[in-house]
């Protein structure tokens, strides 16, 4: 390995995207340099302080373009910061970095971010060591077909920081970076040299304690045990969807981190299946019942604070199920790891060219296109499977991750609950085994009394009291509004409209009882778009919005209404803009606008927040 620089100087990597491949990116990245003798860590930029910026020296940004050219949610902080006016010029003079930009070129606003914080960064006087690039993924070979061609120049303006880094001629492609743990079998001494065995709950307090310890803030790495008071399917049995209504314990009286205000993201930490559990460990050669204490090794990325959290001592069976994503699809760095402990020469060569940019098109046929799970992967693969030692396993597999839902609850109507609405995901792709979302389907097998792990986010919506609200939500997308809407009929705010969509009204019209109660008592003005009751004609919210253009148009240009937009991200936030762009259409202040007029309109609505979205894929 290359020596550090006497002035301690690292590369720092930032990564900000919506669903991993920024993590994905950076995760290669950095196994990359640290094979290279570069001193460096990695993070999100959700987890960094811009102020550290200021004591920073050489930065590598991975950022995603998401949606209709947004920034990820990771990196909206960071961005509101760092575009402020108030900045000096030349703040960043003492700064090198470089940017890689990942997106996709079928969309109009490709990149949009990466180009952005490029001119953003050198307008603040940020030295740029190297043009910035874009990975595609509207390419056949991927993200990587850019990246790769712009890695060497990039590790030869590193040896200006680092000149004793290992040069690209003296790389050994097999070699494996360090791992991030050892797996020891008592407990590593504490920072005063005092041995440490404190079993940890669930909650990350002390065993035997609900109350969440004040110096700790209800997240990812110390989420909260809350128990299951009822979960009940809400569709009829041949429904299609099976859709679950889930009401949860909190103890927000005792414990003020776990108030939570309407329109707030109930995050759930899942547990994998049982049955993949047990294949795992098997095809692993893992012992299930070994007791382990995970130590940290010379590593600094910080996508793996779950594991500091673990159970001392922590069996491998509860480590794999409660804390390993192996239900995930295998991204390109699990194959840039696990090629290198293969024996097969055929399971080698096939793990190598998924590795490999080359091999793109291949690893999408395989893994991407039918959603094949590592889990499955790893029993295609099984011979180099069971060499993989438990101490790289956890490089290997990432840790599980947060599912996030809209709160369909208020605080102040049900105290100490926590209400969500639940869409249990299940397809058919080429495989024989029908694909099942991890965390709806743990949510659908819960009992009451079963123990959940939960923390809190803010959700995507700035709700003011002070305005009329018209509310878009189709199907499960109305489950924020369930919750803004009860908050705002406590308050005695009746001005609040709400377009509805579902199939069928007599089997997924969700919350349909309580909508009526407040449409008696003039709380609500709700308009129903029923697809499936007429076989003749499909109806959707923006027919019915559009039936109601004269009263849209007045909202839209008069009464200073927020327009909030929820649901599936496919095709249903598009239609709706396109309906609400020819409502503006109709009125006589656009009649001879042109679409550049409108747009900059729409565009003007979206920044102070007048339209809003909350939209999943």
């Amino acid at each position: 390995m290359g020596e550090q620089n006497g002035d301690g100087m690292k590369l720092l990597i930032l990564y900000a995207s919506e669903h991993g491949s920024g993590l994905d990116v950076a995760r290669i990245i950095y196994r990359r340099a640290r094979c290279r003798g570069v001193p460096c860590h990695g993070m999100s930029i959700a987890d960094y302080d811009i102020a550290d910026l200021m004591n920073q020296k050489l930065i590598l940004f991975i950022v995603s373009t998401v949606g209709l050219g947004q920034e990820p949610t990771p990196m909206r902080n960071f961005w509101k910061l760092l575009m402020r006016k108030s900045l000096p010029k030349h703040i960043f003079s003492h700064l090198n970095t470089a940017v890689i930009g990942l997106g996709d070129s079928s969309y109009a606003k490709f990149n949009v971010v990466a180009k952005k914080l490029h001119r953003r960064l050198l307008a603040l006087g940020a030295n740029m060591m190297i043009d910035f690039t874009m990975g595609d993924d509207a390419h056949d070979l991927g993200l990587w077909a850019g990246i790769d061609s712009w890695l060497p120049g990039f590790w030869t303006k590193l040896t200006e920081f680092f000149p004793n880094m290992i040069g690209e001629e003296d790389i050994d492609e097999e070699l494996l970076p360090p791992p991030t743990f050892s797996i020891l079998s008592s407990p590593p001494p504490d920072s005063n040299g005092n041995l440490s065995d404190t079993t940890t709950a669930i909650d990350g307090s002390k065993s035997g304690s609900q109350k969440l310890d004040s110096k700790f803030r209800c997240d990812e790495s110390h989420p909260y045990a809350s128990e299951v008071v009822f979960s009940k399917r809400v569709t009829p049995d041949d429904h299609f969807q099976d859709v679950r209504f889930v009401e949860l314990r909190i103890d927000a009286d005792n414990d003020p981190q776990l108030k939570y205000d309407s329109g707030d993201v109930v995050m759930i930490l899942p547990k994998n299946f049982p049955e993949e559990t047990d294949e795992f460990i098997t095809l692993m050669n893992l012992d299930p019942d070994q007791k382990i204490y995970l130590k940290r090794e010379n590593c600094d990325f910080n996508d793996i604070g779950i594991y500091d959290n673990l159970p001392r001592p922590c069996t491998v069976k509860t480590l794999v199920s409660d804390y390993m994503d192996i239900h995930s699809r295998p991204k390109r760095s699990f194959f840039d790891l696990l090629w290198r402990f293969s024996n097969d020469e055929m399971e080698k060569s096939k793990l190598k060219e998924f590795a490999s940019t080359a091999g793109q098109f291949e690893l999408y046929n395989y893994c991407q296109q039918p959603k094949r799970t590592i889990i499955e992967v790893l029993r295609d693969f099984h011979d180099t499977a069971g060499r993989v030692p438990l101490k790289y396993i956890l490089d290997l597999v990432p840790p599980i991750r947060s599912r996030a839902f809209s709160i369909a609850s208020c605080l102040q109507s049900h105290p100490d609950r926590v209400q969500i609405l639940v869409a249990v995901v299940e397809y058919q792709t080429r495989l024989r085994k029908p694909r099942q979302g991890l965390a709806s389907n743990y949510i659908k097998n819960l009992n009451p009394g079963d123990i959940v792990r939960i923390w809190y986010q803010k959700g995507e919506f700035v709700v003011p009291l002070d305005k009329p609200l018209v509310m878009i939500g189709p199907g499960t997308g109305v489950t924020p509004f369930r919750a803004m809407i009860e908050d705002r009929v406590n308050r005695g705010i009746s001005d609040n409209t709400l377009y509805f969509g579902c199939r069928l009204s007599t089997a997924d019209f969700f919350f349909q009882d309580e909508w009526s109660k407040y449409q008696s008592s003039k709380m609500l003005r709700l308009v129903t778009a029923f697809s499936r009751d007429n076989p003749d004609q499909k109806v959707y919210v923006q027919h019915k919005m559009w039936e109601d253009r004269d009263i849209l148009s007045k909202r839209l240009l008069y009464d200073d209404a927020v327009f909030l937009i929820a649901g599936s991200s496919n095709q249903m936030p598009e239609d709706v803009m396109e309906c609400i762009k020819k409502i503006l259409m109709c009125d006589e202040q656009f009649s001879k606008g042109t679409d550049n007029e409108i747009n900059m309109f729409i565009h003007k609505l979206e920044q102070t927040k007048r339209i809003q979205f909350e939209c999943w894929s």
